[in-house]
């Protein structure tokens, strides 16, 4: 694959800005081609609809790069428009990765929906979404959550990528300074196929954000992993731990609120003052 790029000069928009100019583009593309690549992925053009031109160019397949940062309907909007003009796909970092709920957004494009129509409340599943129960024997596209749980970590590093919640990794900065043994116990191995790619983003990660921790455990069962005090989200691990009289901090999110308020934290300053006191300690 070669990328031919096309940038401004730096004192015109301050570095590594995409010149959006057909006419610059579809040269390199061409000359690309000429250098024997056989997929190119190329700057999006000014117009949408000019994209015809680039692809004629290239006579491979060409990929569409995302450019600066844009309103996320603006982008789903041009990347309709690209593919339209005969792309064969797109290369999308920080509209996504950087947006604040990318799970949002990448379900929102691999269910061809528009991100305002998925609903801020949902259960485990995203039934509530479009996702569908797996049914045995059928044939056809799969439109389960496992399926866009895979799409979303190969295609898109959600694991490495996406942004920590507010305040997470520097609240757990903070306890671990009290002396508290901070052990992480994931169920991200659930997906077949993707053990190494889940645990490798998981691990770049935690080191990425500077997140203390002595053990990080991936295991389904996490009542096999002892602890003090758990902090999770998921309505069956939370009652699992309430069945075996285990504390558990229940971080809120629409898929819990029916579990009751008791030790339940909406933001991480709250995880921390519910842990310290927890810990008998309460100084920063």
């Amino acid at each position: 694959m070669i990328e031919p790029l096309v940038l401004k000069p730096n004192e015109a928009k301050g570095g590594y800005q995409v010149d959006g100019d057909k006419k610059l583009i579809v040269p390199l593309v061409r000359q690309a081609r000429e250098l024997g690549a056989d997929v190119i992925k190329a700057d999006p053009t000014e117009n949408p609809d000019d994209y015809h031109e680039v692809v004629q160019a290239a006579r491979c397949p060409i990929l569409v790069r995302g450019g600066g940062k844009k309103p996320i309907e603006t982008v789903f909007a041009e990347a309709a428009a690209y593919l339209a003009q005969g792309a064969h796909g797109l290369v999308y970092g920080r509209n996504i990765y950087q947006h604040p709920n990318p799970a949002r957004i990448v379900a929102a494009a691999w269910l061809g929906k528009r991100s305002e129509d998925l609903t801020d409340d949902f259960r485990y599943g995203l039934k509530e979404w479009g996702l569908l129960d797996k049914v045995p024997g059928a044939g056809g596209y799969d439109l389960t959550y496992p399926l866009l749980h895979k799409h979303a970590v190969n295609q898109h590093g959600i694991f490495k990528n996406a942004d920590p919640i507010a305040l997470a990794p520097f609240t757990l900065r903070r306890l671990s300074r009290l002396g508290v043994h901070i052990r992480i116990i994931t169920h991200r191995l659930y997906v077949g196929g993707l053990h190494g790619e889940s645990v490798t983003q998981t691990a770049e990660w935690l080191e990425k954000h500077d997140v203390p921790y002595r053990d990080l455990c991936f295991v389904e069962d996490k009542l096999s992993i002892n602890a003090d005090l758990y902090i999770d989200d998921s309505p069956k691990n939370i009652e699992a731990y309430r069945a075996e009289g285990r504390p558990c901090i229940i971080f809120d999110n629409p898929t819990n609120r029916h579990l009751g308020d008791e030790l339940r934290a909406r933001t991480w300053d709250e995880v921390y003052e519910l842990v310290a006191a927890a810990h008998g300690r309460t100084q920063t």
